[in-house]
């Protein structure tokens, strides 16, 4: 299933946040994207990763 979206924003921080809500709040689509989220999850094991 494929999602669409009028609006990504980078960083979830409160500009970021506050430009989702405000956007969202009139209608649009909004997708919030946060870099810090992705480096978090980077050094999670993953089901297949192998122990070094």
């Amino acid at each position: 299933m494929t999602q669409t979206y009028d609006i990504a924003i980078a960083g979830a921080g409160p500009a970021g946040l506050a430009c989702a809500l405000s956007l969202a709040k009139r209608g649009w689509r909004v997708a919030v994207i946060d870099p810090a989220l992705a480096r978090r999850w980077q050094h999670l094991p993953s089901m297949d990763a192998k122990s070094p």
